[in-house]
């Protein structure tokens, strides 16, 4: 291949690699990158580098499943403490795709699926990992002690920065990341919602941008959307709205009308994020994960008696399982849920979004309604087996807890 054409050639190939690369979020990335390291040090400590190049490829597997048994033992995990299961799938997953990236055979895999010996290595492990801890969900009883809680704090912008933006976590299924500031440790993609991103819309307005319309049309709206630019399993310039609650607080409704006006009577740019309020002197401050989780957790244990949800189970993402376990307890279904959340339901979300103002115009007064949910006292510790609240409707625990176990005891296929 002449020279001029080889340049080009390989510089294609640069090119598509990095834009291969781009399509994983930065924090994915990293967390690849640092596990391929230690199968570098494994390769080194053994005498051999890190492709095996050097090792019959029908031994590539022993590598990989001795890598395997020491990353589980927490003898190469970053921690050095033992891992479970799906970790060492994810620090094998660093290492094959490096393999395949050089277009060699990524030693895990038999065709499309793990080689037998995976398999049955991952179920094994699978079965003896201890039950999952998981947060749990934040409900209308907490919000509402967060309101009591915070209504003498001594910096009223602050203060209410957090409700509102509690508020449009819990009704919109939010990600941390997307109603309040991530810390620079959490680089995935929970790209924030902006000022920009809001519009509202009333009986006489329809979608009025919330950057540049009237005060009055803010006021009169009786429903908000937010419009999806990059955040996570979203499709980019569709929108998702509530109406009005039928509460003068927790409304998603009012919470976005009283952020909105906040920022503009600071004259907030709009790529202002909905997280930033301006204190009485007018300086500019963020709300983080931190502050919601912290906020939260005081107000959850102020009601423990009534929902038996133990505080320090509760973090910025329990708003999220929070909104959904309210809408499944009012009966909506659970594809609808799982489309307004976002998990993985692309097709029923282009469905939803020709429909969205009429499906889910009523959902905010049913979550106001059923979110005051509550769950089984607590004995000794609490337990994860059995999350669904009281009042959810019977026939789901049988549903859940069977796919909880499906889960639980399935090594996923390599992706």
């Amino acid at each position: 291949m002449p020279a001029p054409h080889r340049d080009a050639f390989g510089s294609e190939l640069v090119s598509a690699a990095e834009a291969a690369r781009r399509s994983v979020v930065p924090a994915t990335q990293s967390d690849r990158a640092s596990l391929f390291t230690s199968w570098v040090a494994f390769c080194d400590d053994l005498g051999h580098e890190p492709f095996l190049s050097d090792v019959p490829p029908d031994l590539h597997i022993d590598f990989f499943i001795v890598f395997a048994c020491r990353y589980r033992r927490g003898v190469l995990s970053r921690s050095s403490l033992p891992v479970r299961s799906k970790r060492v799938e994810e620090a094998l997953r660093a290492v094959g795709q490096e393999f395949a990236r050089l277009g060699l055979q990524d030693p895990r895999l038999d065709g499309t699926k793990y080689t037998f010996r995976l398999r049955t290595l991952f179920k094994a492990w699978s079965d003896d990992d201890p039950a999952a801890s998981r947060v749990w969900p934040v409900n209308i009883t907490i919000l509402r002690a967060l309101s009591t809680t915070l209504q003498h704090h001594p910096n009223r912008p602050r203060a209410e920065a957090i409700i509102d933006l509690a508020t449009i976590g819990f009704y919109f299924l939010c990600r941390p990341g997307e109603y309040a500031l991530s810390p620079a440790t959490d680089r995935g993609r929970s790209t924030p919602f902006r000022l920009r991103d809001t519009t509202f819309s009333s009986p006489t307005i329809q979608r009025a941008p919330a950057a540049d319309c009237s005060s009055h049309d803010v006021q009169a709206g009786t429903y908000v959307s937010l419009t999806y630019t990059d955040q996570k399993n979203a499709t980019r310039g569709e929108a998702l709205g509530h109406g009005s609650s039928g509460d003068t607080t927790l409304c998603p409704v009012h919470a976005a009308q009283r952020r909105v006006l906040h920022l503009r009577h600071h004259l907030a740019p709009p790529e202002c994020p909905l997280y930033r309020y301006f204190d009485a002197g007018g300086t500019p401050h963020d709300i983080t994960t931190g502050d919601i989780t912290a906020a939260l957790r005081t107000a959850a244990a102020a009601v423990q008696h009534i929902t038996n949800i133990p505080p320090n189970r509760v973090v910025a993402y329990s708003l999220r399982s929070g909104g959904a376990t309210a809408l499944l307890v009012s009966g909506v279904d659970e594809t609808a849920i799982r489309a307004l959340g976002r998990w993985k339901s692309d097709a029923i979300f282009l469905y939803l979004r020709t429909q969205a103002s009429t499906l889910t115009a009523n959902y905010s007064r049913h979550m106001l309604l059923h979110g005051q949910y509550s769950f089984s006292p607590a004995t000794d510790q609490y337990s994860d087996h059995d999350l669904l609240p009281l009042q959810a409707p019977p026939h789901l625990a049988d549903t859940l807890n069977a796919a909880d176990q499906h889960v639980a005891h399935t090594p996923k296929d390599p992706p």
